[in-house]
């Protein structure tokens, strides 16, 4: 959450306990990537990047909150950070073919 310019950490549990079934990780980590990725839809690439930044600190054996920072990098236009943690999504998840894809355009560009 940002407040006034200044980023606060805040508990999911006390924005809204009734809209999660519960506090584990997976949700933390899920609720997370969709701010991220509402940040990146309105265009607000620096914001998605910083919750995404704050996932990867989170969950650093996810590769999902890897390749979604990866994403935000590519649509600030940071190929090199975007490269950087798409190959570490894929480290993390050989499976990856998204990511794969989205590695070999931006080496390619």
């Amino acid at each position: 959450m940002r407040e006034k310019g200044v980023w606060k950490i805040i508990s999911i549990g006390t924005i809204d306990s009734l809209s999660y079934a519960s506090i584990q990780p997976s949700a933390v980590e899920n609720q997370l990537n969709n701010t991220g990725y509402a940040y990146l839809a309105a265009k607000r690439n620096k914001e998605a990047i910083e919750v995404f930044k704050l996932n990867v600190t989170l969950f650093p054996d996810s590769w999902n909150v890897y390749d979604s920072l990866g994403e935000a990098y590519a649509a600030e236009g940071n190929k090199d950070l975007a490269i950087k943690n798409y190959e570490r999504s894929i480290e993390l998840n050989p499976k990856n073919d998204a990511g794969k894809e989205m590695l070999k355009k931006l080496k390619r560009e």
